[in-house]
């Protein structure tokens, strides 16, 4: 698994370091990075978690995927319609909602031009447990205040 050995590398670790990470003898792990030995599926997927990559890329079997985060800056008209404002870095003064998060206001204002429809839209919502007290407070808030927000987007692009 030449991978592993380049990939614990990369992070600057000695096998006895990776060893305490993972709860795994650095024998084991050089045994691995030689070929000499296979980890078992569950050894797979915790060093796959570990390094965040696939347990694909590290057995070899595809090009290692980058995770591309970007923030889509987003409003509330006083129609309750949503209008993009482009592409933007986050700052703690504006909400950041995630894709589940971005879905459920997206629906809630899809066919209703007033706040008490909105929020009933959103409340169903809640109550079908299709969104998280945590996500409910967050996007009442957005809602009731017309506040500025963003969604963040992430996406896998291939880096062969």
């Amino acid at each position: 698994m030449n991978r592993l050995k380049e990939l614990r590398k990369q992070k600057g670790l000695t096998l006895v370091e990776l060893g305490k990470e993972v709860n795994l003898a650095n024998n084991t792990l050089r045994r691995y990075e030689r070929g000499i030995r296979e980890p078992n599926i569950s050894m797979l997927i915790k060093l796959a978690d570990y390094f965040n990559v696939t347990v694909d890329y590290l057995i070899g079997r595809e090009p290692k995927n980058e995770v591309i985060k970007s923030y889509r800056y987003y409003t509330i008209n006083e129609n309750y319609a949503l209008k993009e404002l482009g592409v933007t870095a986050p700052t703690s003064e504006i909400p950041i909602l995630d894709e589940s998060e971005f879905e459920a206001l997206k629906y809630s204002l899809e066919s209703n031009d007033r706040l008490s429809d909105v929020l009933y839209d959103l409340c169903r919502l809640y109550y079908v447990d299709k969104i998280s007290d945590d996500s409910f407070e967050k996007l009442t808030r957005i809602l009731v205040n017309k506040k500025r927000f963003l969604v963040e987007v992430i996406e896998r692009v291939d880096s062969k």
